[in-house]
C-alpha cells in the first residue's frame, strides 16, 4: 500500500488549478526580470505551428504523454486542435509514477505533429492560447549546436532592435549591450498600452520567423534531428507536439488500484470518456514495464512527413508586378550568364552571412543588409555597379530603404526619393558586399 504522502501526490488536485508554468503571451515575449521564479531565459522562442509549417515540412510521429487521471477527458478533448503539449519517446519510471508538473500513473499513446524534438526536457512553457515557448539557451543546449546557432540569436537581437526603433523614440538602442537591450524590450512591452503591445508581439513573431527562415537548414536540423536517434541519457526527452490523436491509454495496476480505493467515481469517469472517444486502454504491471514499453514502441515508429497546404505568410508582400521574375535563393531569374553570376554572388554572400537574404529581379537585385535595411541596385543606376558605362563603376552602396517593398519598387522604376535612407554602405553594416555588373561581367566591391 502506498504511503499517505504518495497518495496525496497522485490524487490531490485543487479546483481550477492552472496548467503548469502557464502564463500570458506578454509574460513569454517580454521577460519579467523582477520575477526570478518565472524568468527562464532572456529570450523566449514561440513554437508557432503555423510558422513552422511555413518554414519546413511537418513531421508526425508516435509519442507518449503522462496524463493526470483527473485530466484524461481534457486530453481527449484536445485531439485535433492546434494547442501543443509536451510528450516523450523515453521516460524513467519515477516521473511516470509521480507525473511531470501534474499527477501521474497514466500514459497516453499519441500520434502528433512534432514541433520540436529534444534529447532532454527543454522546460517548454505555454501561454494562454496553448502556444509553447522555449528559452534560447535550451534551444541551443546541445554543445554541437552552440556555435551554429549563435548567429540565430545575433540576428534575433537585430530584429528586437529594429522593432524598438520602429515603436520608440530611443536614439541609443544601437549602443546598448545585450542585457540592457532586453531590459528595454521588457519594460517597453510591459508598460505599453494594449494596441502597442499587440504590434510589438506581432512584429516579434514575424521577426522570429524571418530569422528562422534565414537559417532554415540549421533550425530544421535542431528541431527534428533527434527524431532519427530517439536515445537519451536523461530521465526523459521532450517532444513538443500538437494536432494529436490519442490511440490508447496505458495505466499501471497500482495507479488504478489506488484510485479505486480513494476516488472510485473517477475510474467510471475515465472509462466513460475513453468509450465516448473510442479509445482503448491497456494495463501494465508497474511503471518500469510501462517505461520500457514506451521506449520500445517509440523506436519502432518511423516519423512521417505530412503533406498539407500551407497558407502563405501574411508578412510577405502580395505577389504583384513588382515581383515578376523574382528569385528567392533557389535559382536565377533567367538562364543568361549575367543573371546566373549575379545570383551566385549574392547566394554566396548570404551563405557566408555577409547579408541576411536577397531577391533577384530582371531589372536588378535587392538584398537585406546585416543591419536589417534593404539595399537596391538596378541595371541602369548612374552611380552603380550595374551600369552599362564601365567608367561609372565607382565605390557606392546603391540605394537603401527601410523595407523590401520599397527596395523592389525602386529596382522596377519607382524612385522613392522620400523613402531612401543614408546611402553610405558602412551606415548599414554593408561595406563588404560585392556587387555584380550585369553588362561588363565584372564585380565591384565597396571599399572600407
Amino acid at each position: 500500500m502506498k504511503s499517505f504522502s504518495q497518495l496525496n501526490n497522485l490524487l490531490e488536485l485543487r479546483q481550477g488549478e492552472k496548467l503548469a508554468w502557464s502564463g500570458s503571451t506578454v509574460d513569454r515575449v517580454f521577460p519579467d526580470f523582477d520575477n526570478q521564479e518565472e524568468i527562464q531565459d532572456t529570450m523566449q522562442i514561440p513554437l508557432s505551428p503555423s510558422m513552422l509549417k511555413r518554414l519546413f515540412p511537418t513531421k508526425r510521429d508516435k509519442v507518449f504523454h503522462v496524463v493526470d487521471p483527473h485530466h484524461v477527458k481534457d486530453l481527449l478533448d484536445l485531439q485535433g486542435t492546434k494547442k501543443s503539449i509536451s510528450a516523450f519517446y523515453n521516460m524513467d519510471s519515477h516521473p511516470i509514477t509521480s507525473g511531470v508538473n501534474n499527477r501521474g500513473g497514466m500514459v497516453a499513446e499519441l500520434e502528433g505533429n512534432i514541433l520540436m524534438a529534444n534529447s532532454e526536457d527543454v522546460m517548454s512553457r505555454p501561454d494562454e492560447s496553448g502556444r509553447r515557448y522555449i528559452g534560447m539557451d535550451y534551444f541551443k543546449n546541445n554543445p554541437f549546436w552552440q556555435e551554429q546557432l549563435k548567429e540565430v540569436q545575433k540576428d534575433l537581437t537585430w530584429e528586437i532592435k529594429d522593432i524598438l526603433k520602429k515603436h520608440t523614440d530611443n536614439d541609443e538602442i544601437d549602443d546598448l549591450n545585450f542585457q540592457e537591450l532586453m531590459n528595454l524590450w521588457s519594460d517597453t512591452g510591459r508598460e505599453s498600452d494594449g494596441k502597442t503591445k499587440n504590434k510589438l508581439i506581432k512584429d516579434y513573431f514575424d521577426g522570429v520567423e524571418k530569422v528562422f527562415g534565414n537559417h532554415v537548414d540549421k533550425v530544421q536540423e535542431r528541431m527534428h534531428g533527434y527524431m532519427d536517434d530517439k536515445t537519451t541519457t536523461g530521465s526523459w526527452d521532450e517532444m513538443i507536439t500538437n494536432e494529436i490523436k490519442v490511440n490508447k491509454l496505458h495505466i499501471t495496476n497500482s495507479a488504478l488500484d489506488t484510485i479505486k480505493v480513494y476516488e472510485p467515481e473517477l475510474v467510471d469517469q475515465i472509462m466513460s470518456s475513453l468509450k465516448d472517444h473510442k479509445v482503448e486502454h491497456q494495463m501494465h504491471d508497474g511503471a518500469k514495464n510501462l517505461s520500457k514499453f514506451a521506449s520500445e514502441e517509440s523506436k519502432k515508429s518511423e516519423p512521417k512527413t505530412v503533406e498539407q497546404k500551407v497558407k502563405p505568410s501574411k508578412k510577405e508582400p502580395k505577389q504583384d508586378n513588382a515581383y515578376v521574375g523574382a528569385s528567392y535563393h533557389d535559382k536565377p531569374v533567367s538562364d543568361s550568364d549575367h543573371h546566373k553570376m549575379q545570383h551566385d554572388i549574392y547566394q554566396i554572400k548570404q551563405d557566408e552571412e555577409g547579408i541576411r537574404n536577397f531577391v533577384q529581379l530582371h531589372r536588378g537585385i535587392v538584398w537585406q543588409t546585416k543591419k536589417g535595411t534593404w539595399g537596391a541596385l538596378r541595371s541602369d543606376d548612374h552611380h552603380g555597379h550595374m551600369s552599362r558605362d564601365e567608367s561609372k563603376h565607382v565605390p557606392h552602396g546603391g540605394s537603401y530603404f527601410k523595407d523590401k517593398a520599397h527596395a523592389i519598387a525602386y529596382v522596377n522604376g519607382v524612385d522613392n526619393k522620400e523613402k531612401k535612407l543614408n546611402s553610405d554602405p558602412k551606415h548599414h553594416n554593408d561595406h563588404e558586399t560585392t556587387h555584380w555588373s550585369s553588362f561588363t561581367h565584372k564585380t565591384t566591391r565597396d571599399e572600407d
